[in-house]
């Protein structure tokens, strides 16, 4: 076999080998992404269940525990949009 020929195939197995490497890196990145998205969704129900016990604490009248759930309500919103805003 010619010099070249097996620089050749030497080439194309190490592309073959770095294809495979990346095409598991892009299944863990699925993966992770697809977690991200879970957590994100949990947060967002967290948030909705949040604001819902804020209105009912209003109703009640314990307006300074509603007020401190409404602003744990925001901060949590502007951390999901951070972790949205990296994840794009």
């Amino acid at each position: 076999m010619k010099k070249s020929e097996e620089a050749v195939r030497e080439a194309a197995k190490r592309l073959e080998e770095e294809a495979q490497r990346q095409q598991a890196n892009g299944a863990t990145n699925s993966a992770a992404r697809l977690e991200a998205m879970a957590k994100l969704e949990d947060a967002g129900r967290r948030i909705k269940h949040l604001r819902i016990a804020a209105e009912h604490l209003h109703e009640a009248g314990v307006h300074d525990l509603a007020d401190q759930l409404l602003e744990k309500a925001e901060v949590m919103e502007r951390e999901a949009e951070a972790a949205k805003r990296h994840m794009a």
